[in-house]
């Protein structure tokens, strides 16, 4: 679920902002509810979010709504992702143009294809963009800076979903006739997490800023050293 590549063709495009969100208002105060009910108690303690930033980016926007609409099933719903941040994004309250700013990149040309495995050598269930109904489990990915560290909620559009309890690192699309993998918690996972294979079905809808466990990253199973080793519960 880290994703630090941006698009090396430029990591902007001219429509491309943030804005900062009132966590007074109704939209901060939803946001921060859906992040702490979707923080897994056994996790520990839910941090507080300091900040959050809407995405406003109208190329990125058009092309989630040209995907939905050609899905025979439209339901939208809301995912966690966690990744890099590389930026004070909390002082300039702008998108950085660090290409190592996996925030920055995300918001300015949505998840990139070339970028998967880049950082991460397992990924249980294939080739695609993982993203987990809870924030817990994505602040596992997350990689911080200047204090910070951050996460988007997405909105996604499943689709037609199919349920998987057991890898298939193979996948590089859906099995035919769906749209998305629904990794299933029991067997192999702890927590539920979805894998889209089109970008286009994710469009990354708040950035979410909040402090813990330092800057270091902590995600689990980063360039593992043991190909046989079998990979840990998530």
């Amino acid at each position: 679920m880290l994703h630090v590549c941006v698009s090396t063709t430029g990591i902007t495009t001219s429509d491309s902002k943030i804005k900062l969100v009132e966590l007074t208002t109704t939209t901060g105060q939803k946001v921060s509810t859906t992040f702490k009910n979707s923080w897994a108690p056994q996790k520990g303690q839910c941090p507080d979010i300091s900040f959050i930033f809407s995405v406003v980016n109208s190329t990125l926007r058009q092309t989630w709504h040209r995907y939905k609409d050609g899905l025979g099933k439209r339901e939208v719903c809301d995912y966690f992702h966690g990744t890099t941040l590389e930026c004070d994004i909390t002082v300039q309250q702008a998108l950085c143009s660090n290409t190592d700013c996996g925030v920055c990149g995300i918001a300015n040309t949505g998840f990139d294809r070339r970028c998967i495995r880049k950082n991460i050598d397992f990924q249980r269930f294939g080739h695609g963009f993982y993203v987990a109904p809870n924030s817990s489990k994505c602040h596992d990915y997350t990689q911080g800076k200047h204090g910070y560290r951050a996460m988007f909620l997405f909105e996604i559009c499943p689709g037609d979903t199919y349920e998987l309890q057991r890898d298939d690192e193979t996948l590089t699309e859906p099995p035919e006739g769906f749209n998305s993998v629904h990794g299933k918690a029991g067997q192999r996972l702890n927590y539920d997490e979805l894998v889209l294979y089109n970008p286009d079905g994710a469009f990354p809808k708040y950035i979410i800023v909040y402090q813990r466990d330092g800057e270091k990253r902590i995600a689990k199973n980063i360039k593992s050293t043991s190909k046989t080793k079998t990979p840990q519960k998530k």
